[in-house]
């Protein structure tokens, strides 16, 4: 989708070079970030891993509110929205390195022998149907609706998402022992 949208926005192939960028990042940082998480405890790298998702998405914006006023204050900043956006995929593939060893890593440490099974295919469950559900909006939303406006409904969730990172509770370890 960011390609067609940053394609169709005039922006010719940023799309696919932030994405480039984010998984190339991704890719390198993923060897670095178990002991980043290991560094920063349980919480912090899922907030700071869902931030950088917040700027990328934010970095949608003013490429999209060019589009919808093309004589407007925007005009002249075609290459630093460029930029931005280079440097926020970029962010985006070290967040998100951290986000899924982070994720993992919670997600072990609430689970035991006997529901591990049952926790993992509730995430996988929610990580599938998160990827249906925001495809559809994007197919029958982005339509109705400008696609700045789009980007900021996206951001505002990715916000609150980290502010509910924030409040998740401390898990405790229980390795091998099974309740009764």
């Amino acid at each position: 989708m960011a390609t067609k949208i940053l394609s169709d926005d005039h922006f010719g192939n940023l799309g696919f070079y932030s994405l480039g960028a984010h998984y190339c990042i991704f890719g390198l940082c993923s060897f670095a970030s178990a002991p980043v998480v290991n560094k920063l405890g349980n919480k912090w790298p899922l907030v700071i891993g869902c931030a950088s998702y917040c700027l990328y998405i934010a970095s949608f914006i003013p490429p999209c509110l060019l589009n919808e006023n093309p004589t407007g204050p925007l005009k002249n900043y075609h290459e630093l929205m460029y930029i931005s956006m280079m440097v926020c995929a970029s962010l985006t593939g070290f967040g998100g390195a951290i986000l899924w060893v982070a994720q993992g890593k919670y997600l072990s440490m609430c689970a035991n022998p006997t529901n591990k099974g049952l926790f993992t295919s509730i995430f996988w469950a929610f990580q599938i149907s998160s990827l249906v559900v925001g495809n559809l909006m994007a197919a029958f939303v982005i339509v109705l609706i400008k696609e700045s406006t789009f980007f900021m409904i996206l951001l505002g969730l990715c916000i609150a998402t980290a502010f509910f990172f924030l409040l998740l509770p401390t898990p405790t370890v229980n390795h091998g022992e099974i309740d009764p």
